[in-house]
């Protein structure tokens, strides 16, 4: 990557009977995630075949201010919650746009 903007995608599954608590847990994340400095946008879903799978879109100025997010206090007391939520790890796919962006 060239320092440009960076997109994630990370995917997490909740422990049976734990989507709605995972959701609920994921929502102040979001609302503190969309202040951090470099964020373009920050967004979670649902699946719609599976409800426990939640799916976070991010998109960052650059991998410096997504590494910075990732330091923040609320993505850190969020992490801290998913042994008791998550069935799993978190999967997190680093991408970079190659196309042209919509204008």
């Amino acid at each position: 990557m060239d320092g440009g903007q960076v997109t994630v995608v990370a995917r997490v599954e909740a422990k049976p009977g734990m989507g709605d608590r995972l959701a609920e847990e994921m929502k102040p994340l979001v609302e503190g995630s969309r202040s951090d400095s470099g964020c373009i946008n920050y967004d979670l879903h649902r699946g719609l075949e599976n409800p426990s799978t939640l799916v976070i879109y991010e998109n960052w100025s650059s991998g410096q201010a997504l590494d910075e997010h990732l330091e923040q206090p609320h993505v850190q007391e969020w992490l801290g919650k998913l042994d008791e939520l998550a069935d799993g790890e978190v999967e997190i796919t680093r991408l970079e746009m190659i196309s042209a962006p919509t204008q």
